[in-house]
């Protein structure tokens, strides 16, 4: 910064600086009819003075924001555009009062680099009432505090005209632990405020008759569907009632749901891919009219549940879209156990053929246990180790998929054993489809290798970089691979108790 030698010259420099911003036509010293001489000069070296203040300013400012709020400098230097501190005193307050209410370092700079005016904020008279207020609610501190690092602009928004309106109209329509959950999830809300679309946009539900229960599903648990245009609202409720849902009805709160915004290109989406696999647009509609919900998944999945349910169960689509219910159910939790279950039932002569997906699918857990699992144990034992998924381990390692292999090895035909047993007096059994091959093991064995959770007993088919490590069963589809590469079995282990 310049320094300036006398009195004399800061009062002529402050004189200038004055009258610069004061009047941007009469660049003249005050009180001076003639225009100064000085004229030129002043204004240059007030430009230039002017520039330094406002780059210590800025150092200053980035400098704090890497230093003490913990942001990388290149986020300090973007965040810098939006905020210049003159001193530190304010701004530490407010990173003071954050810590006071449980905010860690990682939170702190979360919400300063998503909103530095933040640290501009008067603290006691802005920012306490409003984490009073919101550590008022039925909502824990960690929950409350991601809320906040997630949407710090609710720490900026006005308490008196926005947060607390909005509030009180939720509280007048749900419950304290739904209302904390909509600001959990939805807390744009708070921001946007409800008047301009939300109320219209109820009223709309109320005048076309839907029940006050099934208005505050929606509001609780698919908040943005009513926060859009009242025009588009009215267009969305029409194209359910075309899709032929009653709005008396719970599953038109669904419909909505999957008709709003990015899930609408889900739906789409789906649609797609269904047809793919040789639906029509009537069973899609059927089958979005019975779950919708079930219906806004991703391509991954509807790929993976319709490969299970037809081409490795047999079901057809006609009885998949009677129970959509499918695509909304965890594939590897419950789909792939119970349709490993019921495969080898079936193989075994167990179960009816024409058994119903919805029996399948429907069921508690302890209701598919007692029927499916349990009842069967005394004549497949291995039935449990099954719907439990105790061969994750061998299938994670090998990238096998459990229905192929469960399949392959719990037919009634499944296992032929092999002529020549190994010298330990181990036996070895091939699959009917040349896919997997078991080694048999003593207990001791099993107890000595039980340190080793890396290897499996069971031996599957192998890829490239695990030939030199297992007996190999050769890929079907290569004709010019060997048929088994041989290796010390001993290494390989049970994986039954991972």
């Amino acid at each position: 910064m310049i320094q300036l030698r006398n009195l004399k010259t800061f009062r002529l420099v402050h004189s200038i600086f004055s009258c610069t911003f004061a009047s941007k036509t009469n660049r003249v010293l005050v009180g001076d009819p003639k225009p100064s001489h000085f004229s030129l000069q002043s204004q240059l070296l007030c430009r230039h003075i002017t520039c330094e203040i406002s780059e210590n300013q800025h150092n200053f400012t980035v400098t704090y924001l890497i230093n003490t709020c913990g942001l990388s400098p290149e986020g300090a230097i973007l965040a810098s555009k939006w905020v210049e501190l003159q001193s530190p005193e304010r701004a530490d307050s407010v990173l003071e009062l954050l810590r006071n209410y449980g905010a860690s370092q990682t939170q702190i700079s979360k919400l300063i680099r998503s909103h530095p005016r933040l640290l501009l904020i008067d603290p006691e008279k802005t920012l306490l009432p409003k984490l009073e207020f919101f550590s008022s609610l039925e909502i824990s501190k960690v929950d409350l505090l991601k809320t906040l690092a997630f949407n710090p602009r609710l720490l900026a928004a006005s308490l008196r005209n926005r947060i607390l309106p909005t509030y009180n109209f939720l509280k007048s329509m749900l419950s304290e632990k739904n209302v904390v959950a909509v600001l959990k999830r939805y807390s744009w809300i708070f921001l946007n405020g409800h008047c301009k679309h939300v109320v219209p946009n109820i009223g709309l539900l109320r005048e076309s008759g839907m029940p006050e229960p099934c208005i505050s599903l929606l509001l609780a648990h698919c908040t943005p569907a009513l926060m859009v245009n009242p025009e588009k609202f009215g267009q969305l409720v029409g194209e359910v009632k075309e899709m032929g849902f009653n709005l008396e009805k719970s599953t038109s709160v669904n419909a909505l749901r999957a008709l709003c915004g990015k899930n609408k290109l889900v739906l789409n989406r789906s649609r797609e891919v269904l047809k793919t696999w040789g639906w029509s647009e009537e069973d899609f509609l059927s089958a979005f009219r019975k779950y919708p919900q079930c219906m806004v998944v991703s391509e991954k999945k509807l790929m993976q549940a319709m490969d299970l349910l037809v081409n490795k169960m047999g079901w057809s689509l006609g009885m998949i879209a009677k129970y959509p219910v499918a695509f909304g159910l965890s594939f590897e939790r419950r789909l792939i156990p119970r349709c490993s279950v019921v495969k080898v039932l079936l193989l075994k002569g167990f179960i009816n053929e024409n058994l119903n997906l919805g029996s399948l699918l429907k069921r508690t857990e302890k209701q598919f246990l007692e029927i499916f699992v349990n009842r069967y144990l005394g004549l497949v034992p291995e039935l449990l180790s099954v719907y439990q998924g105790k061969i994750r381990t061998l299938r994670k390692l090998f990238k096998v998929d459990l229905a192929d292999y469960m399949i392959s090895i719990c037919g009634n035909d499944a296992l032929r054993e092999l002529s020549s047993p190994a010298k330990s007096g181990s036996f070895f059994y091939l699959t009917n489809d040349d896919r997997y091959m078991i080694k048999t093991m003593k207990k001791a064995n099993v107890k000595t290798s039980a340190g080793w959770p890396s290897l499996p007993r069971s031996l599957v088919q192998g890829t490239p970089h695990t030939r030199p490590n297992l007996w190999r069963n050769a890929d079907p589809d290569n004709e010019g691979a060997p048929r088994l590469s041989k290796v010390d079995m001993d290494r390989l282990l049970s994986d039954l108790n991972h």
